[in-house]
């Protein structure tokens, strides 16, 4: 499988959630960085880096910058003094960022079903 491909796809998925898109491609992997999406509102720039050998790939989905998961606990007491606001939009952050990842590996599992299939028609057409 073709990592240069498959990195295409990650950028179009984010470019399709209208994210701004940031591409970067190194000896050993690539990396793309999201930010500011209006659908999606999570505080911060998604990074995903592919890495590996045509046969062999890893690909990791994380928050690079921007809000960290945090503790409620300190945030309840919070919300009895009043800042039930602040919590409401951190928990809104937190779904915003589950729902998106979701959506992200539903897509990369049918990208890579596609083009590893791709690679193997062209392979026995060429034989």
């Amino acid at each position: 499988m073709d990592l240069a491909v498959l990195t295409d796809s990650v950028e179009s998925f984010f470019k399709q959630k209208d994210f701004e898109v940031v591409k970067e491609e190194n000896e050993k992997s690539y990396q793309i960085f999201a930010v500011y999406s209006p659908y999606f509102k999570i505080g911060g720039c998604i990074s995903v880096t592919i890495e590996g050998k045509t046969d062999e790939i890893t690909i990791k989905f994380e928050l690079a910058a921007g809000k960290e998961k945090t503790s409620y606990l300190p945030s309840m007491l919070v919300t009895m003094l009043g800042g039930g606001y602040f919590l409401l939009q951190q928990f809104k952050v937190e779904e915003d960022l589950i729902r998106l990842e979701k959506e992200f590996w539903r897509y990369m599992e049918n990208a890579v079903s596609f083009l590893d299939d791709s690679a193997q028609s062209f392979t026995s057409q060429s034989k």
